[in-house]
């Protein structure tokens, strides 16, 4: 199962690293201009922009967090510095990741 996890992980390496040499994606997915479009949204302090994205990825954050602390009231701080994170460092952001 590890070794599966670790060919998908380079797998989606080869296909970030594809990208980005070529300049298009090779799976026709049009994540990241939306990406952009978020990162823009962000940066001009649209709240439903960063709803939307609270709503997609903090279960995920939450769940994640769980993994590394004992309780889920210190998780559930953790998500909050790493939202505060997110703001505080939008217009650090390079769009690379």
């Amino acid at each position: 199962m590890e070794e599966e996890t670790y060919q998908h992980i380079q797998q989606g390496e080869r296909v970030a690293t594809q990208q980005n040499t070529t300049g298009s994606q090779s799976t026709g997915s049009k994540a990241p201009v939306e990406d952009l479009r978020l990162v823009e949204a962000l940066r001009s302090g649209n709240e439903s922009a960063f709803v939307s994205l609270i709503d997609k990825y903090h279960a995920s954050l939450l769940r994640l967090a769980m993994i590394f602390v004992p309780s889920l009231s210190v998780a559930e701080e953790v998500v909050q510095e790493t939202w505060m994170g997110v703001l505080n460092g939008l217009d650090h952001f390079e769009g690379r990741s």
